[in-house]
């Protein structure tokens, strides 16, 4: 407490917990704990059953087998796991515990995930929360490849012009059958004055149809072509292109994990 290290004297204060005390000691721990509160948080490593696990705190070798005690602020968090190694900034609130799980062995740097627990503070989970997702996103479109979000709109447009096109060739097939039923294509017997006029919006029809076909299928492929080569799944997952006709009608594309 003369020093005023926070660090020091809230970890000294957590040990004294539980033990017994006399009333000289009781008054000081009351004390450090008001001068210390909301001063300092913790970082705790997940190493996931790895025995050879090292860390450090802004340069600092850590014990990565408890929690460590830091200052409220940003800090530089490396982990070492196995062969595998973790590069983290975090930012711990007051009272809150912001966990880093050291990535595997072989993976890239960086990509642990962080969450925050607060200890009473709601502040700090929410803090935990932002670091983790900002974590997830480098992981999932850091390095190797384009965000996956690009093959989704892909899909979405695809979809909506498939839609279109569906129902381009429904509206062609109607007219058809019209111009059919009422005599236009029999070429004997009377028929309409305006069989002329019907039978060139069946072929505007067909023709607008054969459009968006060919648009849908450019867009199919070129969406699938993304989610092959372009898009990095940290998951595992690929994406597969499907094309089926009904009527001369109709592309697809699908997700599929191996």
């Amino acid at each position: 407490m003369k020093a005023d290290d926070a660090v020091l004297g809230a970890e000294l204060v957590d040990r004294a917990d539980g033990r017994a005390a006399d009333g000289g000691l009781r008054t000081s721990l009351e004390a450090a704990r008001k001068r210390f509160a909301g001063r300092t948080g913790k970082i705790r490593i997940e190493c996931h059953g790895e025995t050879r696990c090292l860390a450090a705190v802004d340069g600092a070798a850590a014990d990565a087998r408890k929690a460590i005690y830091v200052a409220v602020g940003p800090h530089a968090v490396v982990v070492q796991r196995g062969e595998g190694r973790t590069e983290r900034i975090v930012e711990v609130k007051a009272d809150a515990i912001v966990i880093v799980a050291a990535q595997e062995s072989g993976a890239g740097a960086g990509a642990g995930a962080g969450a925050s627990a607060g200890a009473g503070a709601s502040a700090g989970a929410g803090a935990g929360a932002g670091a983790g997702a900002g974590a997830g996103a480098g992981a999932d479109e850091g390095g190797h490849g384009i965000s996956r979000g690009w093959f989704f709109v892909g899909v979405g447009v695809t979809a909506v012009v498939g839609g279109f096109t569906i129902a381009s060739g429904l509206d062609a097939v109607a007219l058809h059958n019209r111009f059919k039923s009422n005599g236009c294509a029999s070429g004997t017997g009377p028929t309409p004055a305006d069989c002329g006029d019907r039978g060139s919006a069946g072929e505007r029809a067909q023709l607008r149809t054969n459009v968006l076909l060919g648009a849908t299928a450019v867009l199919a492929v070129g969406t699938a072509a993304i989610g092959i080569f372009a898009v990095r799944w940290k998951d595992g997952t690929q994406a597969r292109m499907t094309v089926g006709t009904s009527h001369g009608i109709g592309a697809g594309l699908e997700i599929v994990t191996p």
